[in-house]
């Protein structure tokens, strides 16, 4: 199982939809990106159940406090766009 990750905040549309592409395309377990772009990329997966997508929370550093780390999850889970 491979995990494709996309980290960068200077990560465009493209980077995305390419990322996405290529998780589907050969079967990757999962998509690792910014929460931030969760809402971007959840239909752009779009039945592609083999491919779990995962956002990060408080990434880089993780140095946020738990109360952060905590809302930040839940707007990955829900879809909201954070700016």
């Amino acid at each position: 199982m491979i995990e494709f990750s996309c980290h960068r905040i200077a990560s465009s549309r493209r980077d995305i939809d390419t990322m996405v592409e290529v998780a589907q395309k050969y079967g990757f377990g999962q998509v690792s990106i910014l929460q931030c772009v969760v809402p971007l990329a959840r239909p752009l997966l779009g039945d592609a159940s083999h491919v779990r997508l995962v956002g990060t929370s408080a990434f880089p550093p993780g140095s946020d406090s738990t109360s952060v780390k905590l809302l930040q999850a839940n707007e990955a889970a829900s879809g909201v766009r954070a700016n």
